[in-house]
């Protein structure tokens, strides 16, 4: 396998997590948009979209 080719696959991959881990965070806030949803199901769709949101954003490391 060529550098490029790694290289594109690389950032095809880093680009597809991304992609899921909002579709993720997108279906999961549509679920709390559904009328008469049950208590727990809109606790544990909450948390878990507040959950994949920060963990998806990239926190800067202090260099000691």
């Amino acid at each position: 396998m060529s550098l490029r080719s790694r290289a594109v696959l690389a950032v095809a991959l880093t680009v597809g997590f991304y992609v899921l881990a909002l579709g993720l965070i997108a279906g999961l806030v549509a679920v709390l948009f559904i009328p008469n949803v049950p208590g727990r199901l809109f606790i544990f769709c909450l948390f878990g979209a507040a959950v994949i949101a920060i963990s998806i954003v990239p926190w800067p490391r202090r260099f000691v």
